[in-house]
Parts: C-alpha cells; structure tokens; sequence
C-alpha cells in the first residue's frame, strides 16, 4: 500500500514529492513523457496550452512528482465547473465527466507502481471534488495533449482496467504522405459535382466573419466554436470556406508546421453533406500545404472512413476508458 503524508498542499509519498506543476518544470515534463511514451512526440507550445493555458486549469489537477531535481511522475487532469466551463465548450451530456489528460512515471524510478497509483488517486480525489461522478481517459474537447491512450501502450491500458475503468471507445489519427500525391479519379469527379452545386472553395478572409457566424450558428457546434470564437479565429489556423449563392455552408481548417501539416476540424452543415464539399474542402487544404512544402498531413480525432476516400491511411488508434466514482 502506499504510504504518504500530506502536508499543506504537497503530498509526500516515498522518496518522491508530489506538487503542484510549475512552468519550470515543464522540459522535465516532456523528456519524461517521451521516456514513457515513445511513440509521442509532443511539442512544448502543445503542452502548454493542454495544461497551464487550459482555461480550465485548476493547480490541484496538474501534478508533478520529483525525487531530488529530477521530475518522475506527473498527471494532467481538469474538471469543467458547471456545463460550459471556463473554456464554454462543455455540453449537457458532459456535465458530469472530469478527465484526466496524461499520467505517467518513469519506469526506472525505484517505486513506479506506488506513485503512479498515488498520482491517479490524487486526480480521482480532485474530479471528485469538483462534484463529477465520472471520469473519462480521453474525449476531452477541450485543448487535448492525446484523444486517448494509444493501444500499443498495453501496460498504460492494463494500469487503467487494474484500477476499475472500462475501455469504452477507440478514436483514431490518419495521415498521408504528399510527396507523390496527385488528386485522383473520385477527386476529379468530386470537384465536377461541387461545381455543379455551383459551390465554391476559396480562403477565408476578414470580410467573411458575418456570414461565417451564420454559418456558426446553424452548426451549432459549441466545441469548436464556444463564445468569443471570433476573437481568436483569425490566429487559429488557415481557413478555407465552402460558398454557395454568397452564403457559407463549409469550412475546413489547417495548420502547416515546418514539413508535417495538421488537418482539421472540418463541417459542413446538415442539409448540405453527401454531396462532396467535405472532400473538396480536404483536397484545397491538400493541395495547399503540398504547395507549402508539406511532406504529410495528419489528422487527430479523425472519422477515418471520410479519410480513407482520399488516400489517407490510419496512424495512431487510441483507447478511451471510462470509471464511474463511488459516492464515498
């Protein structure tokens, strides 16, 4: 069993100390991540804004665990105060879900097991406190440093189902390489029918941002686009819309970062699917960051099937898992 005294707000367990996580701590942070997980590979800007820029952040959910100078062992994990939470992207279906984002300890530490224990029933007590009755790994629609845990971690999956979660749902990455990539025969037909629908695919621009609230209104995603969407959408990404007679009806996103590109999220409303301008969005941002220098695309949280039509291939899968808390 582990044994550990709590003092003020730090926790004491072993030879380990337990606090809350500093920005200072951070490069710890993330050569341990990548010491435990090596297929991720998570850059410092990312980690940030999923942990001490989250504006759900809360100091007693983000926990690093140091023995001397080094840092080894630390959890991520957030709670929304009532259904919106402070970033409003929170939903009536999710009001009663805290999550935890990421947990780990080194495996070279001389006591892995009773930490890492330790860690997660910290973040239990924490989502507990804030009065969720459960908790999810993953599912996050807030800033997310993975959407689960990705299934080639078996002794991360065996940790979680050892201490009473489910493993409920799986989500999964996709990607493409580009450096051969040429649209092909269903792209060409896709871009006939779009034209036909005498839709247009072009860059978003400032002059759009009435039309594109419409559009935001009429999806009513809150995810995506909580309040105050506007005021940083400009900065978020490139933009591309889906016009039909003047009004927005798609909009797709991108982000190109030195040789590897990020896609998504991409909408478009209800009445208007199964008709390609979902496909025709993805093939413009493809084009574009090809011509951009980017040598692959991926897409995290992905329908994969709309994916595949495009030659898109699955790169990561992840597991969710679920605990309902006991009411002690």
């Amino acid at each position: 069993m582990p044994r550990y005294l709590v003092i003020s707000t730090e926790i004491i367990t072993m030879n380990a100390k337990i606090r809350a996580l500093e920005k200072s701590d951070i490069g710890k942070v993330l050569s341990g991540w990548k010491a435990a997980f090596p297929f991720d590979d998570i850059p410092r800007e990312r980690f940030e804004n999923a942990t001490l820029n989250d504006p759900n952040y809360v100091a007693d959910g983000h926990l690093v665990a140091v023995h001397g100078k080094r840092v080894v062992g630390f959890v991520s994990a957030v709670a929304r105060r009532g259904v919106l939470g402070q970033d409003g992207k929170g939903t009536p279906a999710e009001k009663e879900y805290g999550y935890i984002k990421g947990l780990f300890v080194l495996r070279n530490y001389s006591e892995p097991i009773i930490l890492k224990q330790a860690l997660l029933k910290h973040a239990l007590t924490f989502i507990k406190s804030e009065g969720k009755s459960l908790v999810k790994v993953g599912h996050y629609t807030g800033s997310f440093l993975n959407p689960g845990i990705d299934v080639r971690y078996t002794n991360e999956r065996q940790f979680y189902r050892r201490h009473g979660f489910d493993e409920v749902d799986y989500e999964e990455d996709v990607s493409i390489n580009l450096t051969n990539f040429t649209p092909s025969s269903y792209h060409i037909a896709v871009q006939q029918r779009v034209a036909e629908l005498r839709v247009q695919i072009q860059p978003y621009q400032d002059d759009f941002l009435a039309e594109m609230k419409r559009f935001v209104k009429r999806l009513q995603y809150i995810s995506w686009f909580p309040s105050g969407w506007e005021k940083d959408f400009p900065y978020q990404g490139t933009h591309l819309v889906a016009i039909k007679d003047g009004e927005i009806i798609g909009w797709a996103m991108y982000n190109p970062v030195f040789y590897e590109g990020f896609f998504g999220p991409i909408a478009v409303l209800q009445e208007f699917r199964r008709n390609g301008i979902g496909t025709a969005l993805l093939l413009e941002s493809m084009i574009m960051m090809k011509m951009e220098g980017m040598s692959t695309i991926t897409a995290g949280w992905a329908d994969a099937p709309f994916y595949l039509k495009s030659g898109w291939a699955t790169s990561r899968r992840y597991a969710i898992f679920k605990k309902r808390l006991s009411k002690n």
